[in-house]
This record gives structure tokens, C-alpha cells and sequence, in this order.
């Protein structure tokens, strides 16, 4: 890889140790961990191992998202993944108030006819509030059946960075993998539902609160 042939040379170790004068000692120790978000925990376990020993003073332990240009990207990608997530809540939010606006309007003569035959404002409100649930119950569960299938052949097949990532003066992989849970499925599930519950107050209390005769007369 050029970006390593750039930085690093290989030399055999006892010429290294011979050269660093480190004879059987490391100048540096590298763990690796089954889970990359454990890294932080990781550290302060080893800082607190450690902390007794002679010469702890001079050690160093850091966590690969205190290393170099990392916490840099990993704010920038955490910047645009929460812009985007609140963009597209947003706009999801107003789609469907939207929507059930239009149904309300569209039903106009329907509710007048209803409430005139006795039905209560509560009844209203809680048949458009049904409406909206059933609507994001329908649009969430689609939504997250897509993302867990995009996601799961994102975890095999992973994104390729290399055009992005080629400034970078990093020795990673520039092909990311995600990581294929179905825990994550069903938050967003449950989000996207509790969303349009909420979104769905409002136009489900107009219907609710329409006066019978002034409905029906309209659209009359």
C-alpha cells in the first residue's frame, strides 16, 4: 500500500531492538479487541492494572479514537449521520401529518355524518389515531425490513472509501463493513411508530373537535 510505504519500513527485530536499545523490553503494545466500542473501557482497565507498577508515570494508553486523525473523522461522521437521521425524522413527521390532514379533509362529510349519528369526540379521535398507528406500523415495518437487508449485505459486501479516504495518512482498510444487528431493526421499528402516534395527535384532535352540521354542510 503506498500509504504505508510512505511511513513504515521493516527491518529484522533484533536489529530494531539493537537500534532502540530496547533489548527484550517493547516501546509499544498493541490489543486488540473482539468489540472496537469497548475500546475506552478497555483503556481505563489497563491505566488502572498498571497504575501501581514503577515507571507507570511514563506510560501511555490511549484508545484507537484518541489516535491521530480518528476522533476528527469519527466527530465528522457522527455529525452527519445525526444531520441526516434528524432530517429524514423530520421530514417523516411532517409527511405524515400531512397525510392524515388530507384524509381529515377528505372525510369531512363522513366525520359531520358520524358525530351527527352520535358518535363521540373520543371515538373520532381515537378511529384517526388508529389510522395514523396502522400507517406507521405499516411504513416503519417496511422501512426497517429494507434497512436490516441493506445493512446485512453492507456487513458482507462493505462500502468502499478509496476515492474518499486516499488524503487520509491512516493504514486501515478503506472498505467499512456495518455491523448486521436486529436489535437496531427493531428500534427504528419502534421509532418510526411512536413518531407517527405522536404526528398523528394533531389532525385526529381537528376531526375530533368538527363541529357536525359545519361538516356536513361543506362539502355539501
Amino acid at each position: 500500500l503506498n500509504q504505508l510505504d510512505s511511513y513504515f519500513f521493516q527491518i529484522p527485530i533484533a536489529d530494531a531492538k539493537a537500534f532502540l536499545r530496547t533489548q527484550d523490553g517493547s516501546q509499544q503494545i498493541l490489543v486488540m479487541l473482539d468489540d472496537y466500542r469497548r475500546a475506552n473501557l478497555a483503556a481505563a482497565r489497563i491505566r488502572e492494572a498498571i497504575s501501581g507498577l514503577p515507571g507507570a508515570s511514563d506510560l501511555l494508553v490511549q484508545p484507537w479514537t484518541e489516535v491521530g486523525e480518528y476522533p476528527g473523522l469519527i466527530k465528522m461522521m457522527e455529525s452527519i449521520y445525526n444531520y441526516i437521521f434528524v432530517v429524514v425524522a423530520v421530514l417523516g413527521a411532517f409527511i405524515i401529518t400531512n397525510i392524515l390532514m388530507m384524509v381529515v379533509l377528505e372525510r369531512k362529510k363522513e366525520i359531520g355524518i358520524l358525530k351527527a349519528m352520535g358518535l363521540r369526540r373520543r371515538d373520532v379521535l381515537g378511529m384517526f389515531l388508529a389510522e395514523g398507528a396502522l400507517m406507521g406500523a405499516i411504513g416503519s415495518g417496511i422501512g426497517a425490513v429494507l434497512g436490516l437487508v441493506l445493512c446485512y449485505v453492507m456487513s458482507i459486501y462493505g462500502l468502499d472509501f478509496s476515492a474518499a479516504m486516499g488524503s487520509l495518512n491512516m493504514p486501515i482498510d478503506p472498505i467499512f463493513y456495518t455491523r448486521f444487528e436486529l436489535m437496531n431493526g427493531l428500534n427504528m421499528f419502534l421509532l418510526g411508530f411512536f413518531v407517527s402516534i405522536l404526528m398523528s395527535i394533531s389532525p385526529s384532535r381537528r376531526a375530533a373537535t368538527m363541529n357536525a352540521v359545519d361538516a356536513i354542510k361543506s362539502v355539501a
